[in-house]
């Protein structure tokens, strides 16, 4: 993640109390403004994480 970016985090709670992680890496952490240049690349490369980062963003795109 890039500082001063927006993103939808999936997030799971670990053993730890009030801890949380990202779910799968990259499948869980969606760059919302468009402006990471990593995640760009990650679209670019792997057409899977490029549509299921559209249909989440269909998806939550009222809730953003």
């Amino acid at each position: 993640m890039e500082k001063g970016k927006r993103y939808l985090l999936f997030l799971k709670a670990t053993d730890s109390p009030g801890v949380y992680s990202i779910v799968s890496l990259n499948q869980g952490k969606f760059n919302i403004d468009n402006l990471d240049t990593k995640e760009k690349e990650l679209e670019q490369k792997d057409g899977q994480f490029k549509t299921l980062k559209q249909d989440v963003l269909n998806k939550f795109n009222s809730r953003i």
